[in-house]
C-alpha cells in the first residue's frame, strides 16, 4: 500500500501529464 506522500506525488505527475496533453491539443489546432 502506498503512503500518502507517494499518492500525492503520483497525483501531481498525473495532473502534469494531463496538462501536457491539453497543451499539445491546443498546439495542434
Amino acid at each position: 500500500m502506498m503512503n500518502s506522500r507517494q499518492k500525492v506525488t503520483q497525483m501531481q505527475h498525473y495532473w502534469d501529464d494531463l496538462d501536457h496533453m491539453a497543451s499539445d491539443d491546443r498546439k495542434k489546432k
